[in-house]
């Protein structure tokens, strides 16, 4: 039963994560944004993309305007996971 209750948790907190604010005008543009800011991670920040991990349930990206804030992880030529917090500008 407990585990039954974890998990209607995880969920709702994911679904209310990703919910625009209200007022805020958002909606898709803002999974849109955390998309693009995902796909520049994943093409231009991270060496070794294949290595890449975002803490989306831990860490929720968070939309400001045109600057996406995310938390990922990554290996870097040494072999050592990097966890980084980072804005990304995306228009």
């Amino acid at each position: 039963m407990k585990g039954l209750l974890w998990g209607v948790f995880v969920v709702l907190f994911i679904v209310f994560s990703i919910m625009p604010d209200a007022g805020s005008g958002g909606g898709s543009s803002d999974i849109d944004k955390i998309i693009a800011a995902k796909n520049i991670v994943r093409t231009t920040v991270a060496n070794y993309p294949d290595t890449l991990d975002f803490y989306d349930y831990s860490y929720s990206p968070k939309v400001n305007g045109d600057t996406v804030t995310l938390k990922f992880g990554c290996k870097n030529a040494f072999g050592v996971q990097e966890t980084h917090i980072m804005d990304i500008e995306v228009r």
